[in-house]
């Protein structure tokens, strides 16, 4: 299994955080996610060489959020 940390702009609060999280889980591919409200990131696992990160850019920004860097 393979994983990847993304940066998360805007989250607020422990409902921001979840709000994301279950998004990620939505992902093609996506095994498990872990959002850190305090750090802003989220770290992905998932499965295969690739994960798709249109998808995963989309998917946070359908809950208000956006990726930083």
């Amino acid at each position: 299994m393979n994983s990847i940390t993304i940066q998360i702009g805007g989250m607020h609060c422990a409902g921001c955080a979840l709000g994301v999280e279950a998004a990620l889980e939505e992902v093609a591919g996506v095994k498990s996610v872990a959002v850190d409200l305090a750090t802003h990131s989220a770290k992905i696992n998932y499965e295969g060489d690739a994960l798709d990160m249109a998808q995963v850019k989309k998917a946070v920004e359908d809950t208000g959020f956006t990726v930083e860097g």
